[in-house]
Order: structure tokens, then sequence, then C-alpha cells
């Protein structure tokens, strides 16, 4: 290891801590907190499982996610470094590609992640990863904003080794890197982790919208175990067989509620 990243490392890690802390606690604490106090009530027809969030569970998952916000510091320093040092693809230079490519490498970086993500899910369901490493995440039935990070740190490394592998295979302007980073992959994991549908009824009828995943999709995953793999589409569960069969049921079933009044004490997610 050279003198230079430890230099690097040394200065970066601790003052960056704060920041890769309150960037993930700060906007999943508001969400968390405007969900489920302040519009609950306004809300509670929308919410996916008829049921208030167990306070221990959000205890762990507040607890597991900080344990993993501090080991993805590695990974994120690491990746700083790589970057400002120009050892990796990610560039700062608009012309260097031209705009056209700027959403053209969004949706490839989106893809390509969907498909890891996918294939790392399945490996960790197999009987004996999922013992051991993947039921600590699925220990939250009934997921909040918190739920996304909070999993073993072997399910970090796996899941995250994409990140730096990704920065040296597809060029990304600096910019689309970020608005992937914090709205593709933190902000998405607290929308599919909401516990509240907050798309339209059309959208698992719609020809193109039926594709992109929905905090229902994920809600179930967590309630049922064995389906809804995906991350941000869900064309390879569709292919592979792996959506669950009444994915769009109860999608329909959740949208069609009142929003304000919750007649309903069923628990659809776990039909």
């Amino acid at each position: 290891m050279s003198q230079e990243f430890i230099n690097y490392f040394s200065s970066e890690f601790i003052s960056g801590m704060a920041f890769r802390f309150a960037v993930f606690f700060v906007p999943a604490s508001i969400i968390f907190f405007l969900t489920n106090y302040l519009f609950k009530k306004r809300l509670w027809g929308r919410k996916i499982q008829q049921r208030d969030f167990k306070g221990q569970k959000i205890k762990h998952d507040v607890i597991w996610t900080g344990i993993n916000r501090f080991l993805l510091s590695f990974i994120t320093v690491a990746i700083a470094f790589a970057i400002a040092e120009n050892y990796s693809l990610i560039y700062t230079d608009f012309n260097q590609f031209g705009l056209w490519y700027l959403p053209l490498s969004l949706i490839l970086v989106l893809v390509i992640h969907d498909t890891y993500f996918y294939l790392i899910h399945r490996f960790m369901h197999h009987k004996f990863v999922m013992r051991h490493v993947h039921r600590l995440h699925h220990n939250s039935t009934d997921p909040t904003p918190y739920t996304g990070y909070a999993f073993h740190p072997w399910e970090t490394v796996l899941e995250f080794a994409f990140l730096p592998l990704i920065i040296f295979i597809l060029p990304m302007h600096i910019g689309v890197f970020a608005l992937w980073q914090y709205g593709g992959i933190m902000l998405f994991s607290m929308y599919a982790h909401l516990g509240y549908e907050i798309m339209p009824r059309w959208w698992v009828t719609n020809p193109v919208t039926k594709y992109f995943n929905t905090p229902t999709h994920h809600n179930m995953h967590h309630s049922k175990f064995k389906y809804n793999y995906s991350l941000y589409f869900n064309y390879l569960d569709r292919w592979f067989g792996t959506q669950h069969p009444k994915y769009d049921q109860i999608f329909l079933e959740v949208t069609s509620r009142s929003v304000a009044n919750p007649v309903s004490t069923s628990n659809p997610a776990n039909a």
C-alpha cells in the first residue's frame, strides 16, 4: 500500500465520517418521521402491511446500518482516491464522451447493477448463506427506510464490491456517478423499504412502468422471502419466474384502499 494512499486515507476517512453517516440517517429519519408519525393517519391506508412497526426492529436496523455505514467508508474512500488520482474511468469533462452519453451511461450502470444485485441476491437465499448471513436483513419482515443498509458485514462486502469494480469498467461522468450512488442506490433503498406504497394504481398495468419496481414489490420479498429478488427493475424476476404470482393483485389491493381511512386489518403482503 503506497504512502500516498495511506496519507489520503488518514485525512479523508475521519473527516468524512460524519458526512457519510448524515447523508443516510438524515433523509432516512425525515422520511421515517413523516410516514410513521407526522402523516401516519393520513397515509395509513397506503401502509403495505397494516400493522405498526416494531420498536425493537428499528433499533436493530439502525445499529446494523451504522455498522455498515462505517464499513462502507473504507470502500468510499478507496473509490474517492481512485477518482482523484485518475486511476478510474470516472471523468469530469462533459465533452469527453458528449452529452448524449450521460443518460446512456446512467441507464447502463442501472441495468448492470440490477443484474449484479439480482444474482448476488439469489445467492444470498441459498440455505447456508441465508441462515448465516442474509437472515440478518430479513429480521425486518415489515421494512422501514432504515432497513436498506441493515445487513451482515459479509453481505456488505459482496453487494458493494460492485462499486469499486464498475468504475474501472464503465466510463461515467462524476455527476452521473454521484447521481447513481446517492439517488439510485441510497435513496432508492429507502424507497424500496418505505413500507408505504406511493406509486399510482395504474403503475402495474402500464406496459412500461410495470417493469419498474415499487415499495410493494420489495416489501413482499421481506414478507415472503422467496420472491422478488430484483432491485430497480423486475424484468429478471419475470424472466426467471421469481416474481411473486400475486404481486399485481396485492399492489392493486393496496392502492385501492382509502388513503386516510384504514378500514382493512389484513396484511395483503402475506397473502
